[in-house]
């Protein structure tokens, strides 16, 4: 028995998938990272948004007054599956 039917009963074409809630920013509505920073800087900010790519959080963050001399943007420490990441 074939298995070509069951196959395309499942495919589901890219444009019609449901996305991540955090996958777009709601700011500039382009593509998102999985990222995160300290829920100090992220309250101290506070912005209207719930989801925002690095680039309009900074902006974002530096429009409320804070002024880094620049920002880091690192590796977490682990992979999925737990293991280390390599070092750079």
């Amino acid at each position: 028995m074939s298995r070509a039917g069951d196959e395309e009963a499942y495919m589901v074409r890219a444009d019609e998938r449901e996305e991540h809630p955090e996958a777009r920013c709601e700011r500039c509505k382009r593509s998102n990272i999985v990222w995160f920073t300290k829920s100090e800087l992220w309250n101290s900010v506070n912005p209207a948004e719930s989801v925002l790519c690095p680039v309009c959080f900074v902006e974002s963050a530096e429009a409320s007054g804070v002024k880094p001399t620049g920002w880091e943007l690192a590796p977490e420490r682990h992979d999925p599956e737990g293991k280390p990441c390599p070092t750079l």
